[in-house]
């Protein structure tokens, strides 16, 4: 048995069954749920040679023999459920390509509270670290049909896509996208 840098008191083999211990069967699309700890996020955490990270990164690192994640990668959902810790539905990505992933998922509907979660704007702040635009023009067109054949509030339009209120009922109001021409 190979021991790791870090703890020459612990094996793969060891940090794999503590690693499984806190997995819960699979559910049909063969996630691995964690039941171990969650970050107030919503995703497993997981002690791994003495510092906690994800979950799902802690499960890809066990599973390909590696002692940290690539640096600057995000670990990916493939299956865009949250507490899903298979290795084989994780792999690493730029935080591009996870943000591309995350609206593709959105847009296909694969929306449930622990599949593809709305984030706000004050967390893509913090995750991204910028102010960049989240709207996009189908986006915005999508937001002004919701309010005039639906009748959502700028407030539910604003946390279904990311945004603030104000944001929202900028772009419906024409304030910002007024570009724009909706179908009729």
């Amino acid at each position: 048995m190979r021991k790791t840098r870090s703890d020459k008191n612990t094996t793969w083999d060891d940090l794999e069954k503590s690693f499984l211990a806190k997995v819960d069967g699979t559910n049909e699309q063969g996630c691995w749920l964690w039941i171990g700890a969650r970050y107030p996020n919503g995703y497993g955490a997981m002690s791994f040679l003495g510092k906690v990270v994800p979950a799902h990164r802690a499960g890809w690192m066990i599973a390909n023999r590696v002692m940290e994640f690539p640096e600057g990668m995000y670990a990916c959902h493939s299956c865009d459920v949250k507490l899903c810790v298979n290795p084989d539905h994780i792999t690493p990505g730029t935080p591009s390509e996870n943000s591309k992933h995350a609206w593709r998922s959105r847009r296909e509907g694969k929306k449930t509270q622990e599949v593809a979660p709305q984030i706000s704007l004050l967390e893509r702040r913090t995750l991204y670290g910028d102010n960049r635009c989240i709207l996009t023009e189908a986006i915005v067109l999508e937001m002004k049909r919701r309010r005039k054949d639906e009748g959502c509030s700028y407030g539910a339009l604003g946390r279904d896509y990311g945004v603030s209120e104000t944001t929202a009922r900028f772009a419906c109001q024409e304030k910002r996208w007024g570009h724009l021409q909706e179908n009729k």
